[in-house]
């Protein structure tokens, strides 16, 4: 049988019940320890709650940024991160929010500058960093270019943050809720799927 560091088998069974002992005191005292009525609280909760339904109520969004800003697409509306298409010009369209048509892998998309919907402005961010996301059903889909996809995050629905009721920039009617990703990162603006929507139907009126 292999030796290891030095030690006979007989001299390694020696040193175990020290070992337990260490680890035994240390699980009492971690087990010992006073927790407040708080934690208390939050742990039952959590054990009451069903991994199911903890899914259940659960947001999937897609996280990206734009303009200085980090915004949240429901994943059911959020259809394909793709690269940046060159979108081509749509005569006797005009609204300052209209990019124009886009072939995305062979789909044809309206395009659409979401910056200039929700007053943003952009950033220098790395060109090779932007992405077209693809908005919308199949048949009827809007490409928004945006300058970075951090990926998709799960955020549970009590959680999410009620936004402030104040008036400014058009973004802030679009934001149904603010979720905290506890990077120190700003806030994600969670976007109301149904108020985006009629914003971008609007670019084609």
């Amino acid at each position: 049988m292999a030796v290891a560091d030095g030690l006979a088998p007989d001299d390694q069974r020696a040193e175990s019940p020290s070992t337990e002992i260490g680890v035994g005191d240390r699980l009492r005292a971690l087990l010992a320890r006073p927790i407040s009525e708080a934690e208390l609280d939050e742990n039952t909760a959590v054990v009451a709650t069903s991994p199911r339904r903890r899914e259940a109520t659960a947001r999937a969004l897609l996280v990206v940024r734009l303009g200085g800003e980090r915004l949240g697409f429901d994943v059911r509306f959020a259809r394909r991160v793709v690269s940046v298409a060159q979108p081509h010009r749509v005569p006797h369209r005009d609204h300052n929010g209209f990019a124009g048509i886009a072939n995305v892998d062979g789909e044809l998309v309206l395009a659409v500058r979401l910056e200039r919907l929700f007053d943003l402005e952009r950033s220098n961010a790395e060109t090779a960093l932007r992405r077209h996301v693809v908005l919308g059903d199949e048949g009827q889909g809007w490409a928004i270019e945006v300058d970075r996809v951090e990926g998709v995050r799960r955020f549970e629905a009590s959680r999410l943050l009620t936004p402030p009721a104040t008036v400014g920039r058009a973004l802030e009617s679009m934001t149904e809720a603010l979720a905290d990703t506890g990077d120190g990162e700003p806030l994600v603006s969670v976007l109301a799927t149904d108020r985006v929507r009629r914003a971008l139907e609007r670019c084609i009126a």
